[in-house]
């Protein structure tokens, strides 16, 4: 990426101005343009990456704070004997799935419904099993998110190779026009020859293997 950064840098040298090199010029700048569009799109993405995972346990927390546990709680007191109420108000492990969360509050509420007006006479509201499904529904649709941040960054990564791959062919071809048109000065060629050398990867040389004596 820096190589192409630095070369669509240096052609901005009048010098470099050619009746061939000047469209090849505009089609690099445009690729410089994705290739920074799509980096920052994984740099965003890799925040927001946090955030929904933030906000998926966040809410599957609330879900299971404010409206699971007190009323499956309660239940166990208003409804002791009542045949598998134990089993009907079951709430899933915290570190249980979304999925698990989910069915167990379906599976809450469908048998709590009928006992609805005792929980409203000590205290419950009178939407407390309809807010504990809309809770539990915002969890799921915000897990089942098809549009996530880890899906716009996948996008982002796969994009890459082809964008960069698209700045060292049109590279290659301004390098033909430069030597053919410009080889002759030579302080131009330099600058060009240095600007467009992909640097060397960083990191210990691979180790060579010793032939066996015979």
């Amino acid at each position: 990426m820096h190589s192409i950064n630095d070369a669509a840098a240096v052609l901005r040298n009048p010098g470099f101005h050619t009746a061939t090199i000047k469209p090849l010029r505009a089609d690099l700048d445009r690729v410089v343009k994705t290739i920074a569009e799509l980096y920052a799109a994984q740099d965003n993405a890799a925040l927001e990456l946090r955030g929904d995972g933030l906000s998926v346990a966040a809410l599957k927390l609330q879900l299971r704070k404010r409206h699971l546990l007190p009323i499956s709680r309660r239940a166990k007191l208003l409804l002791k004997g009542y045949p598998g109420i134990e089993e009907s108000v079951r709430i899933p492990h915290k570190r249980g799935s979304v999925q698990m969360h989910v069915d167990a509050t379906k599976r809450m509420t469908k048998a709590l419904r009928p006992h609805a007006r005792e929980f409203i006479a000590v205290g419950f509201g009178k939407s407390f099993l309809v807010d504990c499904e809309r809770a539990a529904r915002l969890l799921k649709e915000r897990d089942a998110n098809p549009d996530t941040a880890r899906s716009r960054r996948s996008r982002a990564t796969r994009s890459l190779p082809d964008a960069l791959r698209d700045g060292r062919a049109i590279i290659a071809s301004i390098d033909a026009h430069v030597n053919a048109e410009l080889g002759d000065d030579s302080s131009i060629l330099a600058v060009w020859r240095g600007a467009k050398r992909v640097p060397a990867r960083m990191g210990r040389p691979p180790k060579r293997r010793r032939k066996p004596e015979e």
